[in-house]
């Protein structure tokens, strides 16, 4: 993806928050980034950081947010995303862990880097499915 579309997304797709609120919010990803020693401002290009941190959601075991918030960039942006919609239609999560893009996905992000993207170690459990 090139950087002028990096950038369009990183501006896009972001909760709204009130002035106070920002500033809240501003204090937790500043504690939140050193507890994982990494800039969480970093996740805004493919993740709604602030609708994440609004709603109160946290990480689960592996450190990853929910689908909730991911935005169409995401290259696991699924129809559990508030950003799925007939424009940015987003891939599907199968029982087993098995992932099928939707069009949002294929539109942004070609086959390869999908299939590089869902490369895991042999105890995980999530794959590109449905034959791609």
């Amino acid at each position: 993806m090139a950087d002028r579309d990096a950038q369009w997304f990183h501006e896009r797709f972001n909760t709204e928050l009130t002035l106070e609120e920002e500033l809240q919010f501003q204090m937790w990803i500043a504690e939140e980034s050193q507890k994982q020693d990494r800039n969480l401002l970093l996740d805004l290009y493919d993740y709604d950081v602030r609708g994440y941190w609004k709603a109160g959601e946290r990480p689960d075991e592996r450190g990853h947010g929910t689908d909730r918030y991911k935005k169409p960039n995401h290259p696991t942006f699924s129809n559990e995303s508030v950003y799925h919609n007939k424009e940015w239609w987003g891939g599907k999560w199968q029982s087993d862990g098995g992932f099928i893009p939707g069009t949002a996905n294929l539109r942004l992000h070609t086959i390869e880097f999908l299939r590089d993207h869902f490369k895991r170690d042999p105890e995980g459990v999530e794959y590109l499915a449905g034959g791609f």
